[in-house]
This record gives C-alpha cells, structure tokens and sequence, in this order.
C-alpha cells in the first residue's frame, strides 16, 4: 500500500512538473511577443511609415498591364547554364507560366460548416488570370514567318526583351518596342 502512495506521488509530481514547465514556457513566449509589440509600437510611434499621394513603381507596374494587354513584339531567349542562347525567336507579349489558369482552381468552403474563420483564396490578376508563386515550366507565344503565333513551352528560364540581343555584344541592340511614360 505504501508503495502505491510513493508511486501515484511520484505521478503526481511529474505531472505537476511537466505542466508547471509548459505554463514556464507559454508566459515566457507571452512575454516575448508583448515585448516585442510595445518595441513596435515605439517604432510606429517615433517612425510612422511615409505615405505618398503617388507612387513611380505602381504608376510603372500599371501602365506594363496596360501595355501587356496590346499584341507587343518581344524577342524571348533561353539560355543554357554556361549563359549561351539555345532558343531564340520573335514573340507576342511576355513568357507566361505555365501554371496560369484561367479560373481559381481553390474553393471556399460554406463557413456555417467550418469553425467560422476565413478562407484565403487566391484573385485573378488585372489580366483576367490566376497566377501562382511557384512555376516550374514557362510558355513563349513564337511568331511564325506567317504571322501567327505558336506556342512554346520551356522548364529553363525564359528572358524576353523589347528589342533583340545583338549577338557579337549580348547585349540590347535597339530602343525596345514599348514606352511607359514617367509622370509626377
């Protein structure tokens, strides 16, 4: 009978250790991540992040959608790992990844049967396409000396450029194809 006491004792005292510690452990990350809040707070106070009526990068990033949109002359390369051009042709638009889609393959659950918090789900771009974060394979839309286009697909990495490389230099031979007027 003793020994049964002794051992639930003992059971007892682990179990109280082991909870002890992890209560040690949660107020510690608790302490930490308040710390870490009101330093942010202090940074947010005495630095506030700088707001502006107009931004260069958006107005660019906007006005190459608007430009994507119209049947723009590319030169597209692929290069080996030595830097060499294996692939060249004159193409339409940019390389796509090959991932793109044309509707959101995520669905959403009903929330009345989830435990009621949100799902994320992906938008399309201003083009009308879901994109994702990670593509392995690339498509270049090729110009045949027809005039139409022929897909081709790539694994490599894909350059395009508004004019095309001058092959002694390698470098850009032209003014490109496209201009995205800078205004204030």
């Amino acid at each position: 009978m003793r020994i049964k006491k002794i051992w639930l004792l003992t059971l007892v005292l682990i179990i109280g250790v082991t909870f002890a510690g992890c209560s040690l452990d949660e107020n510690s990350d608790s302490t930490e991540t308040k710390r870490v809040e009101e330093q942010q707070n202090i940074y947010i106070d005495s630095q506030p992040l700088p707001t502006f009526d107009w931004s260069l990068e958006r107005h660019i990033f906007i006005e190459l959608y608007k430009a994507r949109n119209n049947a723009v002359v590319t030169y597209s390369y692929v290069r080996n790992w030595q830097g060499e051009v294996i692939f060249s042709c004159e193409s339409i638009g940019f390389p796509m990844p090959a991932n793109t889609q044309l509707t959101n393959s995520e669905k959403s659950l009903n929330d009345k049967y989830r435990d009621g918090t949100n799902t994320i789900l992906p938008q399309p771009e201003p083009n009308g396409l879901f994109t994702s974060p990670t593509n392995v394979g690339t498509y270049v839309f090729c110009v045949n000396s027809d005039g139409s286009i022929s897909p081709s697909y790539f694994e490599d990495s894909v350059e395009a450029h508004l004019s095309p490389l001058n092959k002694s230099q390698n470098g850009l031979s032209i003014d490109g194809s496209l201009k995205i007027n800078i205004k204030e």
